[in-house]
């Protein structure tokens, strides 16, 4: 099964919160690699992770760990980074978000990363985020852990 992970998921797999045991466990489960990403995904962990560190969360060391972590794993095959061309991105999350309940609130970082799994043809989510299961779903997506 093909799995596209966003970037709440990467951050808890690789990085250090309140997540990160359930993102180990599913990782060491998992005999589905790689795992989808996009620069999406990249550039919104790498961001997460900075913030963690000014807010305190993470110390610098550890995040330098949990970014060269995830570059290597993306080296050693266990991530695939994607490219999603945008004359696809963004018509396909106009669709999903025009489509969403009234009752999902939804960022468009959100809908643009349900997009892109959707267009990579993942099978499944990896996500930590409320309102981006319930839009995976809603597509017909798989959703983890």
């Amino acid at each position: 099964m093909k799995w596209y992970s966003d970037a709440s998921y990467l951050v808890s797999a690789f990085g250090e919160d309140s997540n990160t045991p359930a993102a180990k466990r599913w990782l060491r489960q998992c005999a589905d690699f790689p795992i989808l990403i996009t620069r999406l995904t990249v550039l919104e962990a790498d961001t997460a992770l900075r913030a963690a560190v000014v807010d305190e969360r993470l110390t610098h060391e550890k995040m330098q760990a949990a970014m060269a972590d995830i570059h290597r794993s993306v080296l050693e095959g266990h991530l695939q980074r994607k490219e999603v061309p945008h004359h696809q991105w963004f018509p396909q999350g106009h669709r999903i978000s025009m489509h969403a309940t009234t009752g999902c609130v939804c960022r468009a970082l959100d809908v643009l990363h349900v997009a892109a799994a959707v267009i990579v043809k993942a099978k499944g989510m990896l996500t930590f985020d409320k309102h981006q299961r319930e839009l995976a779903k809603a597509e017909g997506l798989e959703v983890a852990p």
